[in-house]
C-alpha cells in the first residue's frame, strides 16, 4: 500500500498508462495525484480514471465493505466533475473520453460511476 499523494517511486516519463479505480474519492486534494501521474507518464501517455459518481455521493452513497463482524464505511470526499477536469488541465492533460455508468437495475437512478480517459499533452497539441 502507498500514499498516492506522496512522490511515487517511478521514473519521470517512464510509463504509458496509469489506471485509477475508486481511489481518488479517498483523497482530499486531487492536485498532488495528478501531478505525480503527469510526471510519470511518457509523452502522449494516458490516464484512465473511474470513480464513484458525484451524484451518488450527493445522495449519500459511500464506499463500504462488509465483514463477519459488521460493515465498515471508508472515509471519502466528494469531488465534483469539474474538480477532475480542473486538476487534469492544470497538469497538461486533455480529455480523450468521458462516460457515466449505470447498473442495469438502476432505472431512474443517477449513474453509479464516472470515468475519464486523459492524455498528457507535452507538445501543446
Amino acid at each position: 500500500m502507498m500514499d498516492v499523494t506522496r512522490p511515487w517511486p517511478i521514473a519521470d516519463q517512464s510509463v504509458n498508462l496509469v489506471a485509477g479505480n475508486l481511489i481518488l474519492e479517498h483523497v482530499t486534494d486531487l492536485t498532488a495525484v495528478f501531478a505525480q501521474i503527469a510526471r510519470c507518464l511518457a509523452p502522449h501517455g494516458r490516464f484512465f480514471l473511474s470513480e464513484l459518481h458525484p451524484f451518488k455521493q450527493y445522495l449519500g452513497g459511500r464506499a463500504k465493505f462488509t465483514q463477519a463482524n459488521g460493515q465498515t464505511e471508508i472515509p471519502a470526499y466528494t469531488h465534483h466533475t469539474a474538480e477532475f477536469w480542473q486538476a487534469a488541465t492544470q497538469h497538461g492533460f486533455r480529455l480523450i473520453h468521458f462516460n457515466e455508468w449505470w447498473h442495469p437495475h438502476d432505472t431512474q437512478q443517477p449513474p453509479r460511476l464516472i470515468s475519464f480517459l486523459f492524455e498528457i499533452d507535452r507538445d501543446g497539441r
